[in-house]
């Protein structure tokens, strides 16, 4: 009997795919989160903010209760998260395991360029295509968010006279900028493929989603 793959309907070889992108996505926060907060803790107990009239320090118990609650959090967030990557049928997820990283870099780059596909690459670029228009359609559902926080500050800020939160509105502006260069990229890549003949399919065909 083979050896049982974490996600039926796929081959061995595109669930070791799977498997090498959920650790290139997971490895760098696991190891930020722990490494900033010792950073900020120690320089907060190391060097100590001058007190200022109706300034109240942090307990030092504050930090460790936050970093028992993350002890306890981040392996069960671990858990359900890695159970609905590998088992959902996601765009994503067919794209990550409709090929290798360098293979998904060379055809996607290939439409924006308006290049022509060869057959072999037709499957990663369907999988990149059905990724892209999921992008597109979620998009906004991120950034109105991310604005209406950004605005507010501004709003607070200039209510209590306040000084503007300079750091809120350099990140707002390169947040809206990089959203606006990913999305030139992604339209040009799916009119590229649709000049190739390949249009979105809906996860729900087999065509659509592994």
């Amino acid at each position: 009997m083979g050896q049982r793959n974490d996600v039926d309907d796929l081959t061995p070889e595109q669930n070791a795919r799977l498997k090498r992108a959920w650790r290139r996505i997971w490895l760098m926060p696991l190891i930020m989160v722990p490494v900033m907060f010792v950073v900020i803790t120690l320089n907060d107990r190391l060097n100590p903010p001058h007190p200022r009239p109706g300034h109240h320090p942090l307990p030092t118990w504050v930090p460790w209760v936050v970093l028992a609650v993350l002890i306890l959090v981040l392996p069960v967030e671990y858990w359900f998260v890695r159970r609905r990557f590998f088992h959902r049928p996601t765009t994503a997820r067919a794209l990550m395991a409709s090929g290798d990283r360098q293979d998904i870099r060379r055809v996607v780059k290939a439409p924006r360029r308006g290049d022509p596909l060869a057959d072999s690459d037709r499957p990663i670029a369907q999988a990149y295509v059905n990724s892209a228009a999921r992008q597109l359609r979620t998009a906004p559902f991120f950034l109105a968010p991310l604005l209406l926080l950004g605005v507010g500050a501004l709003v607070l800020a200039v209510v209590n006279h306040q000084p503007t939160p300079w750091l809120m509105v350099a990140l707002m502006v390169i947040a809206v900028g990089l959203s606006a260069v990913a999305f030139v990229q992604l339209r040009r890549a799916m009119t590229g493929a649709r000049a190739e003949g390949i249009v979105t399919v809906k996860s729900g065909k087999k065509a659509g989603a592994l």
